[in-house]
């Protein structure tokens, strides 16, 4: 029994532990987590993924969710909830959800086989192009001072002794999460990078560094571009599921007009002052 009681505690722990990775910020005592991230992206109907975000972007979203919390606070002490308006509001909430969660059991159910997936992958060449990307790595100081010694430090390198150097500094002196990566960013879009990075980002030749710190609301920013990725044909098994979304999608959109004009037929409808033609 008091084994089995430690290995609960160690379970707990575990548990406890996982969650609080996962924590991005506290407001009031009110944990939010990169999941809430996660929901908050799929609400503004973007594709762009928490993970994949630069760190100004994800500032940029805790932000929003801070604020949404503090809003959500201010709206409770009022009383908002207790309102009928609220109850109104709330219930034609639900049925926009039910609808909603109706519709996407639908969509998929949809069948798209893998050859209309290709021909359609085949047919449509250009519309699966990645734009240009970089490959890059920044270090992120407090300081504007700290940012230029970090460059006078490394302007003088190049190749891979540039590229190990920059790794060792921002391991150990950057202030960002991808410390643990060696500044590493990945394969960015323009799009992806914060449009002050960006724009020094782009105009930077492949195997150098920004001469001046680049300031945003994390820090001072020193970036080391790798790679200038050229355009490039995205292959069909990574292009796969957005065909099949989208060739479902249609399937669906036929599928609810004659399903629409079934309901209408079956159902028994009056519009005041309308006569209703023969269904």
């Amino acid at each position: 029994m008091h084994s089995l009681f430690k290995q609960a505690i160690v379970f707990i722990c575990i548990f406890a532990h996982i969650n609080a990775d996962d924590i991005i910020a506290t407001v009031n005592g009110k944990s939010i987590t990169s999941e809430d991230a996660k929901q908050f992206l799929e609400s503004t109907n973007t594709n762009l993924k928490y993970s994949s975000l630069t760190e100004e972007q994800k500032f940029a979203v805790i932000e929003r969710l801070i604020e949404r919390e503090l809003f959500a606070e201010a709206a409770a002490k009022a009383k908002i909830e207790q309102t009928p308006q609220f109850t109104r509001e709330l219930e034609k909430l639900k049925k926009e959800l039910m609808i909603n969660l109706w519709i996407k059991t639908q969509v998929d159910s949809m069948i798209v086989s893998d050859g209309e997936a290709r021909e359609i992958y085949n047919n449509n060449k250009a519309k699966f192009i990645e734009p240009s990307r970089i490959k890059i790595r920044h270090i992120v100081v407090r300081t504007k001072e700290e940012a230029n010694s970090i460059i006078a430090a490394l302007k003088h390198l190049s190749g891979d002794m540039l590229k190990r150097t920059f790794a060792a500094i921002a391991s150990n002196n950057s202030i960002d999460v991808s410390r643990d990566r060696g500044g590493d960013l990945g394969e960015l879009s323009k799009e992806q990078l914060g449009p002050d990075v960006a724009q020094i980002a782009w105009d930077l030749d492949a195997g150098t560094i920004s001469m001046r710190p680049i300031q945003t609301p994390v820090g001072y920013h020193v970036i080391f571009v790798e790679q200038k990725l050229k355009p490039r044909t995205i292959p069909y098994e990574k292009a796969k599921k957005d065909i099949i979304a989208s060739l479902k999608q249609k399937q669906f959109n036929l599928y609810l007009t004659q399903l629409a004009k079934e309901f209408k037929r079956t159902a028994k409808i009056t519009i005041p002052g309308k006569t209703i033609q023969d269904k």
